[in-house]
């Protein structure tokens, strides 16, 4: 009897997941749809391209965060050794902070001018690559 609870209760779960998910693309594709009447052809296009580079930029730093996790989380490790794992991911996090940072307007140059060839680019890029970089 306890077996077909599980069932059931796992079966929530999974419908939960699943409008909840869909309610988050649903909220997200209203709101894109407001931004695009209010900012018009141009600003979104300029919203758009600062939001994909800030997202691609942002995922760089998690290969550390799932690093960390692989070494020491799954691993019987002694709480000394945790903390120092978590501290060098840390400051590794920082360092390509710091990297993409000192960088961001030399890639914001390059990809305004070669890429989008739109040279009033160049402040957006630098900024969505920054900002990506604090998230």
């Amino acid at each position: 009897m306890s077996n077909s609870k599980d069932y059931i209760k796992t079966f929530r779960d999974y419908l939960s997941v699943i409008f909840g998910t869909g309610l988050n693309k649903f909220i997200s594709f209203l709101v894109m749809m407001i931004l695009a009447r209010c900012l018009g052809t141009e600003g979104f296009g300029i919203f758009s391209v600062f939001f994909t580079i800030m997202m691609l930029v942002m995922q760089l730093p998690s290969v550390i965060d799932s690093t960390y996790v692989r070494y020491a989380k799954v691993r019987t490790i002694d709480e000394e050794s945790r903390t120092v794992c978590l501290r060098t991911a840390f400051l590794i996090k920082i360092g390509i902070f710091v990297f993409l940072a000192a960088l961001s307007f030399f890639v914001g140059y390059i990809l305004a001018h070669f890429c989008y060839k739109k040279p009033e680019m160049v402040f957006y890029i630098t900024l969505a690559i920054i900002a990506g970089g604090f998230l």
